[in-house]
């Protein structure tokens, strides 16, 4: 028959073994757990990624419309600018003719003349005026967008403050 020191050495192995079979079935459930979590982040992560490529995408498509059109604009604008510079030229030319045409016109002739210059140079301060409004009018429309526009620490596209 079995002694009690027999007994309790094998009760002492029986509870080793299943106390170590306990801590590996414990360690394998954590670590499945643990794996679960890391592959949970990992798709957060990319899910995350793949939002902030969208947005830089769509934030410089913006920018870069925004580019091409102020380029654009830069480009009729100098057009512009070299139209009226040529304009200013022959109206430069065309009063210095003047200039050699009145040494030689009546007195009627100049008084029509001043009349007319006076006229022409009261519609020309109007039109500067009225420009000169539009200006500040877009100027101010300008600064209301700067200032509306949504600063570095915010995010418009993640709602985030």
């Amino acid at each position: 028959m079995l002694n009690i020191q027999t007994t309790l050495i094998a009760a002492a192995i029986a509870a080793t073994v299943s106390g170590f079979g306990v801590w590996r079935y414990q360690s394998h459930k954590y670590e499945a757990q643990i794996a679960t979590i890391r592959q949970e982040q990992a798709q957060d992560m990319a899910a995350a990624s793949a939002k902030a490529l969208a947005d830089f995408t769509a934030m410089q498509k913006v920018k870069d419309d925004a580019i091409l059109q102020a380029e654009r604009r830069a480009q009729i604008n100098a057009q512009a600018a070299t139209r009226a510079t040529v304009s200013a030229d022959r109206l430069r030319a065309d009063l210095a003719k003047a200039n050699a045409r009145i040494q030689s016109a009546t007195r009627e002739a100049v008084n029509q003349y001043a009349a007319t210059v006076t006229d022409v140079f009261g519609e020309c301060v109007a039109e500067y005026r009225t420009l000169a409004e539009k200006s500040d009018q877009h100027v101010n429309d300008v600064k209301l967008m700067l200032d509306a526009w949504p600063k570095p620490h915010t995010s418009v596209l993640t709602g985030s403050k």
